[in-house]
């Protein structure tokens, strides 16, 4: 994770090619280590002369050429290079910024897309691939983490819906000013493609608009959904349903955890034509309809939640087929993200602490009364939320865009515990014959087909069978350090994005894993996880005899919880919730529980899996790689072919 430099701290040096300033911290963590710099030079700098001009830095691998094996622009000025972040250097150049997230050892995240790609030297590009969020040198292509070819079709499909976009910008003006209502004629403007934000599964635009009731512009940010990220062309429907569980999940917060405000949304658009707007900003006779639709579902004591958005129909259409959303932007001096200060006072026992119970309320508020089934709060045409969709979690959709077929549809919800656990470990057993890159070879291939049969094997002992079908709660998963803001004493003053809030089994009720994993860098005072988690559940148990949450009344959270993670049962559902499986960390957790299975029971688990012919499925999902490196082979050996003519 990287932060600012405070500029008393930068160093200066010359040379040839101009002033040099650098910003220089050293951050170790786990797996990478990495130097920030920020600088003004051309693109003929190397790492050699920036380490000459600070001799006590360690590990210089930011540049104006590279920051951390990603290809970056040579600026003018000065750019940061940080977690999402962006610090101005020279207010005149702030269009020239450029966003890079670093983490376990390679880039993820948002990029600024347009910008590097205007700046990149030209003979470069045929010796790269693009993939979303930036490129890969092209040797790289067979060892990529993912499906290059989805991925490298995903990046270009990225790319041509920014483009079309941008040429037909005015709508997407027309559209903003539409939910705000507000007229046409007002000033909206739309910043340059090259500060788009292209994340995993949206492109983000800003929108400063001028509007006469406000002494400042207002700004706003416009969400874009993208369907390539979401497998749209083999699962259609999913960007439909993605904005409705989003509008649900954020309607559900609003009305049960008011304390801590998220931004908000002002109006939404669906890929069919319906697009809604929030009733604080609609005419009067939307009041009323609202008011009698408030009525009726109070009178008629309906299960379900009245939302604040009404049908709101605009003569203009987004440009592309796809949904889109459209929020208040939050920034300003006092919003400070967690992330940005996370390395200053990682190990600042007092500051952890406030932490620990501001997310420790969250999850109780959250969690404060059961519900009857497992799924997705989704919003309805007429307003309303229930609780009517498949629990849609990132975990699933990443999968199901990589190739993974779908198990579970959308308007499904679960029943019990056990349906739940066998659909998710179903999607997890299809990831390794469906998803080509996902096995290596034979030897990854007979580990992934013995973890899997396991995990199948020990589901009974991590399923609460005495609480009948089970107890469900919700929950909010992916809840990203980047998405929190937090007051100097680290209390938790707001959340930038909802990823999504669904209603799973009590027994996969878990804190984030960052809270108590990534404390503080290597050294004699680092805290284990175990030990961190110990502080975080001792505030845990506290408020949640402080707050009494209904659920107390058919189970303790904190005593599941910890009987989970005693029982192995934390890393269960830390596998059955991750794209991956996390199988490297969850199996050596697992193993103490490998013994309560005989030999015999492993064996009809396996059979039960893979038939009683193992040994020919591996050759069949080893062949399935190899026609895939084919594929990959084909498909980007042209382009080194055509360089090195």
């Amino acid at each position: 994770m990287l932060r600012q430099v405070p500029p008393s701290q930068c160093k200066q040096g010359t040379s040839g090619d101009g002033i040099v300033q650098l910003g220089v911290r050293s951050i170790g963590r786990q797996d990478f280590r990495t130097t920030v710099v920020v600088c003004r030079l051309s693109p003929r700098w190397t790492a050699g002369p920036l380490a000459s001009l600070l001799p006590a830095a360690q590990n210089v691998t930011a540049t104006g050429q590279y920051f951390g094996g990603v290809e970056l622009p040579g600026v003018e000025r000065g750019i940061w290079a940080g977690d999402k972040h962006c610090c101005r250097v020279c207010e005149e150049k702030k269009r020239a910024r450029q966003y890079v997230h670093q983490g376990s050892g390679r880039v993820q995240g948002w990029t600024r897309r347009a910008t590097e790609r205007r700046h990149r030297d030209a003979s470069s590009l045929h010796q790269t691939v693009a993939v979303p969020g930036g490129h890969i040198p092209i040797e790289s292509v067979a060892n990529y983490d993912g499906n290059i070819l989805l991925e490298n079709s995903r990046a270009h499909e990225i790319d041509e819906l920014c483009e079309r976009l941008w040429n037909d910008r005015h709508n997407v003006q027309v559209i903003t000013l539409h939910h705000l209502c507000l007229p046409r004629g007002i000033y909206a403007i739309i910043a340059p493609k090259s500060e788009w934000l292209v994340g995993d599964w949206n492109i983000c635009m800003r929108i400063q608009v001028h509007d006469p009731a406000f002494d400042v512009p207002r700004e706003i940010l416009v969400k874009i959904l993208v369907p390539a990220c979401f497998g749209e062309s083999t699962n259609p429907g999913t960007v439909e349903e993605k904005i409705r569980v989003t509008v649900g999940s954020y309607t559900w917060y609003q009305a049960h955890c008011p304390t801590i405000p998220v931004p908000h949304l002002y109006g939404f658009g669906l890929p069919n034509g319906l697009q809604f707007t929030h009733v604080a900003q609609t005419e009067a006779k939307s009041h009323l309809a609202y008011e009698v639709l408030n009525e009726s579902v109070a009178g008629g004591n309906c299960d379900a939640l009245v939302s604040n958005y009404i049908a709101d129909e605009c003569g203009n259409k987004m440009p592309a087929d796809t949904g889109y959303m459209i929020f208040e932007y939050i920034e300003g001096a006092n919003i400070q993200k967690l992330s940005d200060t996370w390395d200053l006072y990682a190990d600042d026992s007092v500051r952890q602490a406030t932490l620990r119970l501001s997310i420790a309320r969250l999850m109780i508020s959250l969690a404060s009364a059961p519900k009857s089934k497992i799924g997705s709060f989704a919003f309805s045409d007429n307003s309303l939320v229930t609780l009517t969709n498949r629990p849609l979690c990132n975990a699933s959709l990443k999968m199901e865009r990589s190739g993974v077929p779908r198990v579970t549809e959308q308007g499904t919800t679960y029943n019990s515990t056990k349906a739940f656990v066998a659909d998710m470990l179903k999607l997890h057993d299809s990831r390794i014959s469906k998803q080509p890159d996902a096995i290596k070879n034979a030897e990854k291939c007979r580990e992934q087909m013995g973890f899997r049969a396991l995990l199948r094997g020990l589901a009974q002992h991590f399923i609460r069978h005495d609480l009948g079908d089970g107890v469900f709660v919700a929950q909010l998963l992916d809840l990203d350090i980047n998405h929190i803001a937090v007051d100097s004493a680290w209390n938790i003053t707001y959340l930038f994005d909802l990823e999504s809030i669904c209603v799973l089994p009590v027994e996969a009720l878990q804190e984030p894993e960052w809270l108590c994993g990534l404390l503080v860098e290597e050294g004699p005072n680092q805290l284990t996880y175990e030990q961190a988690r110990e502080g975080f559940m001792d505030a845990f148990e506290e408020l949640e005899s402080d707050m009494k949450p209904k659920t107390t009344n058919t189970i303790s959270l904190t005593q599941t919880m910890e009987e989970m993670w005693q029982g192995r049962g934390f890393w269960f559902f830390v596998s059955l919730l991750s794209p991956h499986g996390m199988y490297d960390l969850v199996y050596p957790k697992l193993r103490a529980r490998f013994m309560q299975l005989s030999v015999q029971e492993i064996e009809e688990v396996s059979v039960s899996l893979w038939g009683h012919d193992p040994e020919r499925v591996v050759t069949k999902i080893t062949n399935g790689h190899k026609k895939y490196l084919d594929k990959v082979h084909a498909a980007f050996s042209s382009e080194t072919t055509d360089t090195s003519n």
